[in-house]
């Protein structure tokens, strides 16, 4: 038999409508339920358990290899050009996903960490925390420095947060590291840099929390 019958839509429908699992002995286990039907049930879940389902999504999306594998696959869509021409023919979508992309997902703990890493100066210039005043509405105040992503389009994680002073966000905007912080920028240093890539590529590892624990700033 090349086909079944879904129990929900009750439709018949050849087995490639159904998802399937290979067995340790090689047979091949049909789910009751065709593909179609399964999403949609998926679907109203998320719609009926909103909560549940971001807590899911956010324990999923900070595992280490979810994390590796969104930063090398930005590298290669920036690459290969990918990345703008979806800027370019998706202009509202990519409204949305600059306000989402804003926030860092990290925790108070992983942020107080960061910033002690880089010895809580900013990460380019070395500007102390302590020296880090801005000016709003006419105020002068000292202020925590900016969360900033060393990979524009990266994670949203700690392994591509800097702390970094208004000056430096402000100017770094959206280039990469290698076409702003380089020999002719006034304020880099070859022991800045190593650092920064140390922290992004293997030292933010020995501050991961696990996600049930943080709470995000």
């Amino acid at each position: 038999m090349e086909s079944k019958v879904c129990p929900t839509c009750e439709q018949e429908k050849e087995f490639s409508e159904y998802y399937s699992t290979v067995k340790k002995d090689g047979d091949i286990y049909y789910r009751r339920e065709c593909k179609e039907c399964v999403r949609k049930r998926n679907r109203q879940w998320k719609v009926n358990n909103p909560e549940k389902h971001a807590k899911h999504r956010e324990t999923f999306e900070a595992k280490p290899e979810r994390i590796e594998y969104l930063k090398e696959n930005g590298i290669r869509q920036r690459e290969t050009g990918y990345s703008l021409e979806w800027q370019r023919e998706n202009p509202e979508k990519c409204h949305f996903y600059n306000k989402q992309h804003d926030e860092h997902k990290i925790g108070k703990y992983e942020w107080i960490a960061c910033k002690e890493y880089f010895n809580n100066e900013c990460a380019y210039c070395g500007l102390k925390l302590e020296d880090h005043y801005f000016t709003r509405l006419g105020i002068t105040k000292n202020g925590d420095f900016h969360k900033d992503h060393l990979i524009h389009d990266g994670s949203n994680y700690l392994d591509n947060c800097i702390p970094a002073c208004r000056s430096c966000n402000c100017s770094k905007h959206t280039d990469s590291l290698e076409d702003w912080y380089n020999i002719h920028n006034p304020n880099f240093t070859q022991d800045r840099y190593n650092k920064i890539i140390k922290w992004t590529t293997e030292d933010y590892r020995k501050y991961l929390k696990p996600r049930k624990e943080l709470v995000t700033v």
